[in-house]
């Protein structure tokens, strides 16, 4: 068993939690986080004492029976054997099978790589400050806008050793169930579960960084910026999932005595308060823009039309019954669009072409030679051209239920097109390059670049600081230069130190006030010559009369005390 609590080397104080002696040396003893990390691995090491160690054939000691098989399979080739727990690396795209993510990125390089359009190539490199690495992982993330989360952080031999994983990773992949409960009403950002992008990360002694992964992404959209909704339209999102949260609560259990089917496409729906509804399911809806669709179910309050009095089917929502009908029977369920979730692409490992829920999609980062023949370049083209194409387009395709959510333009898209008129085959080419650089200067210099030449033609936005995603030592590793020069200065009088401390515990609210209530009263009404002179002579008595009545007490009391201290 692991120990909890450890007494201080240097002072033998104690026995503290493992935290707070951490932090017991560093803000006491100034103890740097390489030292601090020695000791917590040579307190990790006090579980094996005791035990008997485990010896491979080429002489190596092990004191578990997991370091040991990994030890084997890695050095060896012995193959290691799975728990049945055990949940392997699965590819968005064919469902094969791979044991880490690095053969997942690998087997995408070489099957999927012109599916999605995407570099899956393996890249790898080292900085030289937790800085570096944190304004470089800034821009992946500008550039791709999807952003990176940390999976797991432990010590290792070298260091500390992060992985980051794409944020859309770890799902249920993309088939929705309808019948699942969700207590939640934000919808979720995670579509399959896994994606080749991710980077390890290992933060080294000497305070470096090396990295090593994959920045290609597979099985769900890239490139797309977050919608925001207009009160209404959240509204309606709110009371769809409120309804079919409601159906399936109180139907999943009566489904046999409550629904009875009339015909093919008519069903009777008995409702909580004994009245029985008729629920009609017509052909696929001409989707306009004041229904919402159920991102569970599909139901549509155009296809699917209920006898109830509920309101809001006259604002584009349906009601409970009609969620009952869609989630519940087949049959019903088979003449309703499938749902699948907003995120995921419709073909298994497709480029990430823009739906109508993301109508301002930029186009994607293509890793091939040939930048200008993308397929988003053409997606533009004829969103731009549509005009000049009115008289191919016959009646019969105005009509189609698919022609409604197209019949709009993109006016983001076209916007960012004319920005991007000169600047776009040059910036995909420097884009690819930083991207397969190793060198991290050669990295700084095209990121300035292109975010100098962004900011020639969009409007300057508001500077974000990097994030801190690894353990920030910076504030340890000042205090460790400064130490000496700190040390040298604490013989000397407190009163010969600068003394800074009234300058910063002043917050720059309390300024602000300050200044206020001085412009306020510098504006305020003057007072008469008759009246200021009032105020100056009774000012001037006051202060007088507390001279006077002061300076004898004094006098007065030091007297006493000197009769006093000699009797």
């Amino acid at each position: 068993m692991a120990r909890t609590r450890a007494r201080c080397p240097v002072c033998q104080r104690g026995p503290y939690q493992l935290g707070n002696l951490y932090d017991h040396l560093r803000f006491v003893h100034w103890w740097s986080k390489e030292k601090v990390d020695q000791l917590k691995l040579k307190i990790k090491n006090t579980k094996f004492e005791g035990r008997f160690g485990i010896e491979c054939e080429c002489g190596k000691i092990y004191y578990s029976q997991h370091g040991i098989r990994v030890h084997r399979e890695r050095m060896h080739g012995v193959p290691l054997g799975r728990s049945a727990n055990y949940f392997p690396v699965t590819c968005p795209a064919c469902h094969s099978l791979f044991r880490t993510g690095e053969e997942l990125a690998i087997h995408c390089d070489e099957k999927h790589r012109k599916q999605g359009g995407q570099d899956f190539s393996m890249i790898q490199g080292t900085f030289r400050t937790h800085d570096d690495f944190e304004e470089w992982i800034d821009s992946v993330e500008r550039l791709t806008k999807v952003e990176f989360t940390k999976r797991t952080s432990r010590l290792c031999k070298d260091g500390r050793n992060h992985i980051f994983v794409c944020k859309h990773s770890r799902g249920k992949g993309a088939a929705v169930d309808p019948k699942e409960i969700r207590q939640r009403f934000k919808k979720s950002e995670r579509v399959h579960s896994h994606c080749p992008a991710f980077i390890r990360v290992i933060e080294n002694m000497d305070g470096s960084v090396s990295y090593r992964g994959c920045l290609g992404h597979l099985g769900h959209k890239v490139g797309l910026e977050k919608a925001e909704q207009n009160p209404k339209e959240k509204s309606k999102r709110w009371q769809t999932h409120r309804r079919h949260k409601d159906a399936l609560l109180y139907y999943s259990s009566r489904l046999d005595s409550c629904v009875s089917e009339l015909s093919d496409d008519t069903w009777a729906v008995q409702a909580e308060d004994g009245f029985e509804y008729t629920v009609v399911v017509g052909d696929p809806c001409e989707c306009g823009e004041d229904n919402t669709h159920c991102d569970r179910c599909g139901a549509c309050p155009y296809q699917i039309i209920c006898n109830c009095s509920d309101v809001v089917q006259k604002k584009g929502v349906s009601c409970i019954h009609a969620h009952a009908i869609a989630t519940f029977i087949d049959k019903a369920h088979q003449r309703i669009p499938s749902v699948q979730h907003y995120l995921a692409t419709e073909m298994p490992g497709c480029s990430s072409a823009s739906s109508e829920h993301d109508e301002g999609a930029p186009p994607l980062l293509d890793s091939s030679e040939d930048m200008g023949d993308s397929d988003d370049d053409e997606h533009y083209e004829d969103n731009l051209s549509r005009e000049e194409k009115k008289k191919t387009i016959t009646p019969e395709l105005i009509h189609h239920p698919s022609w409604s959510c197209r019949k709009k333009p993109i006016p983001k898209a076209k916007e960012e097109l004319e920005q991007f008129q000169g600047l776009d085959e040059k910036q995909h080419v420097m884009v690819n390059t930083c991207m397969q650089s190793h060198l991290p200067h050669v990295i700084r210099d095209i990121r300035s670049t292109i975010e100098s030449k962004m900011s020639e033609i969009l409007p300057a936005g508001v500077e974000k600081t990097p994030k801190t995603r690894l353990q920030n030592s910076s504030r340890f590793i000042q205090q460790e230069e400064a130490g000496p020069s700190t040390s040298s200065k604490q013989g000397e009088c407190p009163s010969q130190q600068p003394n800074h401390s009234r300058e910063n515990k002043i917050p720059a609210t309390r300024k602000v006030l300050r200044r206020e209530f001085l412009e306020a009263r510098s504006s305020r009404i003057r007072l008469s010559d008759e009246d200021q002179k009032e105020v100056l002579r009774i000012r001037t008595q006051r202060e007088q009369n507390q001279q006077v009545v002061a300076q004898p007490i004094r006098k007065v009391l030091k007297r006493e005390f000197i009769e006093a201290s000699t009797s």
